[in-house]
């Protein structure tokens, strides 16, 4: 599980079709079904049923929304903050600084 597959997650959460929210992350309807069915199976449980062409969540989807939206806040503010304080140095690669350590 990764914050880009809860981003996807919340994306369908909010809303009405598949379609819908593909488009909000600008991604193939596949593209995102498959992450959710990836997440799906990692957590072991049924995130969604369908109804139509709607997604409905299922009870353990409304309890993984809630933990998302935190994880993905939480997230998007580290981001903001390392950006806010640590200035970029032309040509260093963090993932060189890594290495390091």
């Amino acid at each position: 599980m990764d914050i880009h597959q809860l981003e996807l997650f919340l994306a369908v959460m909010d809303s009405p079709s598949m379609t819908r929210a593909a488009e909000k992350v600008f991604l193939s309807p596949g593209a995102v079904s498959l992450q959710l069915h990836n997440l799906a199976d990692e957590l072991h449980t049924e995130l969604f049923v369908r109804s139509g062409k709607r997604l409905i969540p299922t009870p353990a989807a409304l309890r993984l929304a809630e933990h998302a939206k935190t994880l993905v806040e939480l997230t998007h503010q580290i981001k903001q903050s390392s950006r806010m304080t640590s200035p970029r140095i032309p040509g260093l690669s963090t993932s060189l600084l890594a290495l390091r350590h």
